[in-house]
């Protein structure tokens, strides 16, 4: 996993407000394809909030457009609400079947 400089800081999560985000990178090699597949993963450990993102060898700046991603967002966006939502008998039954 890869520590990410000082001048690239992530902003804090957009659901909580922890600062406590991490970035965490694993590195995939395939070699009969002579490539490697890079992983990124942005979770805030306080809520369910998480990114993720792939990219290969060729990507060389992939750790600058993760951060990148992660910290453009609408800071004028009304914060998500969750709704509380019931559960007809007709969804229920689908569900039953799907599983």
């Amino acid at each position: 996993m890869s520590q990410l400089n000082k001048n690239q800081e992530l902003k804090p999560c957009p659901f909580c407000g922890s600062e406590s985000v991490e970035l965490k990178d694993i590195h995939h090699v395939r070699p009969c394809l002579v490539t490697t597949r890079i992983n990124v993963w942005i979770d805030c450990p306080d809520c369910p909030c998480n990114m993720h993102l792939d990219f290969t060898d060729k990507d060389k700046n992939w750790r600058e457009i993760s951060v990148e991603k992660w910290n453009t967002r609408d800071l004028n966006a009304a914060p998500a609400v969750v709704k509380n939502v019931k559960a007809t008998a007709s969804t229920s039954h689908l569900q039953t079947r799907l599983f």
